[in-house]
């Protein structure tokens, strides 16, 4: 799914469960999620992390997790997971989960 602002949505499921839906913001796009709270600013691509399984965003609920898009494919291509919460053990993306997400931002920023 993308937005009229250019902003990409995948939703991957765990192997916890947990359906996640994990939205990239390429440079330069105004972020319409609002939920970064100013940690980000337009100029690099970033991604943020949200459960799927709430409603409180048209994403869901915000995990707090958000990355700078490189962050993220400094480990592409290691099979490492990710936890986006330490006290919320449903948060945790397993390492095929996130090799499925860093193969999605890196074909993303490949087209940028």
């Amino acid at each position: 799914m993308t937005t009229a602002t250019r902003v990409s949505v995948k939703q991957v499921r765990a192997a916890n469960g947990t359906w996640f839906n994990v939205v990239h913001i390429p440079a330069g796009t105004p972020n319409p999620t609002n939920e970064f709270r100013g940690r980000f600013g337009p100029d690099k691509a970033h991604v943020e992390f949200f459960d799927a399984g709430h409603e409180e965003t048209q994403f869901g609920q915000f995990t707090g997790a958000s990355y700078f898009a490189e962050t993220l494919l400094e480990s592409h291509g290691q099979h490492v997971g990710l936890m986006l919460w330490t006290d919320v053990p449903a948060w945790h993306l397993d390492a095929d989960t996130m090799t499925v997400v860093r193969d999605w931002i890196a074909g993303l920023e490949a087209r940028e």
